[in-house]
């Protein structure tokens, strides 16, 4: 077996073990129940989805999953 796969198989066991304990993967999110309030109102006011992203410093594509 090459280094590179030894590397591949032992990452692969390290992450499907966290999986296993409950552990959560990847970065954190910056949404969160206020956030999501935040984006609503700001959309009822009449404001664009641009000026939200920036306003709120999110995504484009999240303000519009929010929607």
């Amino acid at each position: 077996m090459s280094k590179r796969v030894c590397i591949y198989v032992r990452v692969t066991a390290g992450l499907q073990r966290a999986v296993s304990q409950g552990k959560k993967l990847g970065r954190p999110t910056k949404m969160n129940e206020g956030m999501k309030s935040a984006v609503k109102l700001l959309r009822e006011k009449g404001m664009g989805i641009k000026q939200i992203s920036k306003q709120l410093q999110i995504g484009v594509g999240t303000v519009y999953s929010v929607l």
